[in-house]
């Protein structure tokens, strides 16, 4: 009875032991598809970074990275709401995220929500105050809402963080332009490279 109950005790212990490796090598191999899919993406390979993601997800559901970057592929294909479900279940995974929020707010914006998008720009800027694209996106939101002023300074944070940019420098001479600021918005344009006179 006591060698019987022995090798119970073994192979109970062995079995859980062998359910815990296999959690982690689902988890590891999840994490090699999430990278195959990212090189998948960069070589415009969009179909098949999208069955990348979605394998890794299929392997490990609580993958926030795999949802994350499924979204991003699926707004390059022009699957803005789907891609909006991938970042909402990415941000429900890691809620202090910066990127996750910018790239939600991107797609708000890119589909008319504005609203939205400056919530998540917000957020994604309270949680990286250095986040440059956060500054610049908001800032064009701001411009299409007509409030100037907050887009002018948006786009001033965005050029202390990145001073060669030379679309920060566009964006904030239309701003000044809408304002009369006809001087700024002169010099703004010849630093973004699209004033040139005599030519």
């Amino acid at each position: 009875m006591n060698n019987a109950f022995k090798i119970l005790f073994i192979l109970f212990f062995s079995f859980q032991s062998f359910g815990n490796a296999t959690e982690q090598e689902k988890k590891n191999t999840a994490a090699e598809w999430v990278e195959k899919g990212i090189k998948d993406f960069s070589k415009n390979e969009d179909d098949d970074a999208i069955k990348a993601f979605t394998t890794a997800l299929s392997l490990d559901p609580n993958n926030a990275e795999a949802y994350y970057n499924r979204g991003l592929v699926l707004f390059w294909v022009g699957k803005r709401n789907q891609a909006i479900e991938d970042y909402n279940k990415a941000i429900a995974l890691i809620p202090n995220e910066a990127k996750f929020y910018s790239s939600r707010g991107y797609a708000y914006a890119s589909t008319g929500r504005d609203d939205q998008a400056l919530e998540d720009y917000n957020k994604a800027i309270a949680l990286n105050p250095k986040i440059e694209e956060g500054y610049l996106i908001r800032g064009v939101i701001y411009f299409g809402m007509g409030e100037y002023d907050k887009a002018i300074e948006d786009y001033n944070n965005a050029a202390v963080l990145n001073p060669n940019d030379t679309k920060i420098y566009y964006q904030r001479g239309k701003a000044y332009e809408k304002k009369g600021q006809y001087d700024r918005a002169i010099e703004d344009y010849k630093r973004a490279g699209v004033f040139n006179r005599g030519k």
